[in-house]
């Protein structure tokens, strides 16, 4: 038998034993759009982190009474005016005494922010209406005293009804959404 050569060059056989040995993938996307997609992935991870941390102020509307000094079991020194709040008692648990306020005096009154300087019992409506002599409320309601300041300045105001939106704490942003409150226990 004679010497038998080969039809394909060596240099040709090991360039095709090396191209079969790489794993070729197949290309879905393009590089540039699969580095967005990363960033676009970072960003929604970045959004969810701080929807989670993010609070938002929860407030209970209420309606109040301006008192004088005269009501000395209402003030909370002499020669304050005060304004009574009856806060729903649903809502009235959540309250602590340092909260913030908004207050609507009447008649065109400014509105004036202050914080809630005492926490009283819970009350029926009758008992309401022994304390301040209108029936303010039709439900329990818990009491909250907000000072004014000097009854010179706010002597004008006495005996008023007002409306006030008072904080009762915070909740997280993704709370508001539905189901998902369930869920964080918020």
């Amino acid at each position: 038998m004679s010497n038998v050569r080969p039809i394909f060059r060596d240099a040709a056989l090991k360039y095709y034993m090396q191209s079969r040995e790489k794993s070729v993938l197949p290309r879905f996307v393009s590089p540039p759009v699969f580095t967005l997609l990363w960033i676009f992935f970072a960003l929604c991870i970045t959004a969810g982190i701080l929807a989670w941390d993010i609070q938002i102020p929860r407030y209970v509307a209420s309606t109040g009474m301006v008192t004088g000094p005269d009501q000395t079991a209402i003030t909370t020194s002499q020669d304050q005016v005060s304004v009574i709040l009856f806060i729903p008692a649903s809502s009235f648990a959540l309250l602590k005494k340092g909260e913030s306020v908004q207050i609507q005096l009447p008649a065109e009154g400014p509105k004036v922010i202050r914080t809630v300087t005492a926490l009283g019992p819970v009350l029926s409506p009758a008992d309401v209406v022994k304390l301040v002599g209108l029936p303010v409320t039709t439900a329990p309601a818990g009491l909250a005293v907000v000072a004014l300041g000097p009854s010179s300045s706010w002597r004008i105001y006495l005996r008023s009804l007002v409306s006030a939106q008072v904080r009762v704490g915070s909740s997280r942003v993704l709370s508001f959404i539905p189901g998902l409150d369930r869920l964080i226990g918020a």
